[in-house]
């Protein structure tokens, strides 16, 4: 899948959000001191875009190697029950909630650096911001050719136990799976890896293009005359 689109994992959204994405919380604080963020009430300090724990442009890159370390662990545990037979309702919802919480752990960062890299006026801001979505991007392809993920999310798909599964929870399912093989989760390794690479390319080009949007500073002149045979003084 083209990642501007996001990922297999993450291009599910909407029914993700209508299964396990909880809310989180939005504070209107100071957006430009960070050093004292607004707190919600449970006292906890949020900073950019509401952002826990993103106070200066290097967080961007540690909270993204915090997402990949969290959906890494979660990948081990799906690898790990790739073979194993599925035989309840519990057992199928909490593969698909692994699923989501990868999801989660990555969308969590990936779209508020992409927010970021588009709209701060701190040129400092948008390259860390820049750089957190090109490293998540390519994670997001790793995520793409996983195929342990794909395999798991099809034993719940054939499993005897997927009618039991609530509306919400099929939907999320077939769309998930669907998102796999479009992004060629059934082709060869190498092809796949030729898939990865050009995936990588688009995000390079789209980051490069916005950055010359963001970095042109060209200004021209327009003879205020000719201005005016467009427009009346009055409009203008």
């Amino acid at each position: 899948m083209i990642l501007v689109q996001r990922s297999s994992i993450l291009a599910s959204t909407s029914a993700r959000s209508l299964v396990f994405m909880k809310e989180l919380p939005f504070i209107r604080g100071n957006t430009h001191d960070f050093t004292n963020c607004a707190k919600n009430k449970s006292g906890r300090n949020y900073g950019l875009f509401s952002i826990k724990n993103l106070y200066q442009p290097a967080d961007f890159l540690r909270l993204a190697s915090e997402a990949m370390a969290k959906c890494d662990s979660l990948r081990v545990v799906i690898a790990n029950q790739v073979d194993i037979k599925i035989s309840t309702k519990s057992q199928a919802s909490e593969i698909l909630f692994i699923l989501d919480s990868i999801s989660k752990h990555v969308c969590n960062v990936i779209d508020v650096a992409e927010l970021c890299r588009c709209v701060h006026t701190d040129p400092s801001w948008r390259e860390s911001a820049t750089n957190a979505f090109s490293i998540l991007s390519d994670y997001i392809a790793q995520l793409n050719v996983d195929t342990n993920l794909y395999r798991r999310l099809t034993n719940v798909v054939d499993s005897n136990i997927f009618e039991n599964l609530s509306e919400e929870q099929q939907r999320f399912a077939t769309l998930l799976k669907a998102e796999f093989e479009r992004d060629g989760i059934h082709l060869a390794d190498d092809d796949r890896e030729k898939l990865r690479q050009i995936q990588n390319q688009i995000v390079q080009l789209e980051t490069l293009f916005q950055e010359n949007i963001n970095n042109s500073k060209k200004l021209f002149d327009v003879d205020a005359n000719l201005v005016e045979q467009i427009f009346s003084k009055d409009t203008l």
